[in-house]
């Protein structure tokens, strides 16, 4: 039923058999001795699922024994020592269900996984103790696991209902029941690994010709405990009870007297999310970023991005809470993350590691990262213009409404010519944004080669699409941006300097404005 040699030392096999014996070899198999008969409380003939030798001493093995095939639903689980010599049965006080499968971790002894008919359980106290896993892992037969070391991602492979991957549970190496007190804790950090995906071959999409499953989140994983009643709870019944109890505290403060119902005052206080401050090796600060939490253990993922630009005006508008959106992908190398909650912070590292199927020098890799932030700067400018224009328009607008409040709006001439010359300065400022993008709205096909925006995406595209130093092409295309920039620059300013300070200049010789003065009002006598 189960053979498993040991890492440590050649020649160590462990062999369990379908009527509850188990032989170890330390020879490589010329010579055999039979330990099960150590053991205690196990039913004679129970079946061995699974061994799983231990990666830190080469005598010692954990051991599952299974008699649920005879209606025994138990839990024997034993750690074996000393080649058989000893034996010890671990707690099954906190489990459910008869046990599967077992693992030891390979950096910290004390860390155990257990697979069970009824779920993932670990041990972060050498099987004293156990906790169910339920973060992605349902309550499903655990018949098998596998550790990937080098990722530090746990394999499961279950009955009925496919195979989970646990991405880095590194995390559970250091963890500690005293840590859920801690308003913020790090716990581990994963190192970001680059890679460039490549498409299907010979066709752009397979159908139901080829199952993929999901990778792990792209980049840097961040690993945390949050605590505190101003968090939400990932269990239901316990934030229902915190909601409830919150609202019954707020009420008390208040002196309110209504009963404190569950959906009352829904999103009147929004609660606190954990702020990442992300910082290259010179200590340069690169990316800031806000994320929501929750009470208990928390993952976040840097993207391995550092910080974009704002948002081009448009109908929606981005909420200033969460930070800029994300820039250009970052170079390798190592890179330092402060986590602040509050009052709060912490700092931990890791390191951005490079694709290891490309060889480019890191040289070269820097040069087409300056290259993309440089790129960048030119989409801020073009921004900021947008928004001089956007807010342009919207003066306009409110110009023209108070024109047509005047009381002799209709009727007088210079009134006229002042609404005239306003939807001339408006259709200007409409000209103007279609030198840099298709404005919103637009119905058709546009034609928007001769565009900024399209100028300056198509330089990233060609500057983006490779790690090395931007080829001749993508300087071509990089001064093609720079130079539809600059001149749709000029016309702005140019713009803004002439029809737009003149008609502020007519509107200001008209009297008109935001907060005219008026007489006063009196009573009537």
């Amino acid at each position: 039923m189960a053979v498993a040699a040991s890492k440590l030392q050649e020649g160590v096999i462990w062999v369990g058999t379908d009527d509850g014996r188990i032989h170890v070899t330390r020879d490589g198999g010329s010579s055999w001795s039979r330990i099960d008969e150590r053991s205690r409380g196990v039913p004679a003939g129970a079946w061995v699922p699974m061994i799983a030798p231990s990666p830190h001493e080469a005598g010692t093995a954990f051991v599952v024994f299974d008699d649920h095939r005879r209606g025994n639903m138990s839990t024997y689980l034993y750690r074996v020592e000393d080649f058989g010599r000893r034996w010890v049965r671990l707690s099954a006080e906190d489990m459910a269900g008869y046990t599967l499968s077992v693992l030891q971790d390979s950096v910290n002894p004390e860390l155990l996984f257990a697979g069970t008919e009824f779920g993932l359980f670990f041990s972060i106290d050498g099987g004293d103790t156990w906790t169910k896993f339920t973060a992605g892992v349902p309550t499903v037969s655990v018949m098998d696991m596998a550790i990937q070391e080098r990722e530090n991602d746990l394999v499961l492979g279950t009955h009925g209902r496919s195979v989970f991957v646990i991405d880095n549970y590194s995390a559970l190496r250091s963890v500690s029941e005293d840590d859920f007190d801690d308003r913020l804790k790090n716990l581990s950090a994963s190192p970001g690994q680059q890679y460039a995906t490549t498409p299907t071959s010979s066709t752009r999409f397979t159908g139901n010709g080829e199952f993929r499953g999901p990778n792990e989140p792209y980049g840097v994983m961040l690993t945390f405990i949050a605590s505190g009643d101003d968090l939400p709870h990932q269990d239901e019944d316990k934030e229902r009870a915190r909601k409830i109890a919150k609202r019954q505290a707020a009420d008390a403060e208040e002196g309110s007297d209504h009963e404190a119902g569950e959906n009352s005052d829904e999103g009147k206080d929004k609660p606190p999310k954990v702020t990442i401050k992300v910082s290259n090796s010179a200590g340069e600060l690169i990316r800031t970023f806000k994320q929501a939490v929750h009470q208990g253990i928390n993952r976040v993922t840097w993207g391995m991005q550092g910080d974009g630009i704002r948002r081009a005006p448009g109908s929606e508008e981005p909420d200033p809470d969460n930070g800029l959106p994300p820039g250009p992908e970052v170079v390798p190398g190592n890179y330092s993350f402060e986590l602040s909650l509050g009052d709060v912070s912490g700092s931990i590292d890791a390191a951005v590691i490079a694709d290891p199927r490309y060889h480019i020098s890191q040289e070269e890799l820097q040069v087409n990262y300056q290259a993309r932030k440089d790129l960048l700067q030119l989409s801020e400018a073009s921004v900021t213009a947008l928004e001089r224009i956007d807010r342009a328009r919207n003066d306009v607008a409110t110009i023209t409404t108070l024109i047509g409040n005047q009381p002799d709006a209709e009727e007088d001439d210079s009134l006229k010519d002042l609404k005239k010359q306003a939807a001339e300065v408006k259709k200007g400022l409409d000209d103007l944004e279609k030198r840099f993008r298709t404005p919103e709205q637009t119905k058709g096909i546009i034609f928007d080669d001769d565009q900024v925006s399209s100028h300056i995406n198509m330089a990233r595209f060609y500057v983006g699409s490779a790690s090395h130093a931007p080829s001749p092409t993508a300087e071509v295309y990089v001064t093609r941006a720079r130079s539809a920039l600059e001149e749709a620059l000029l016309l702005v300013n140019d713009y803004m300097s002439n029809e737009v300070a003149a008609l502020s200049t007519s509107i200001n010789e008209a009297g008109i404005s935001l907060l005219q003065a008026s007489d006063p009002v009196y009573m009537p006598e």
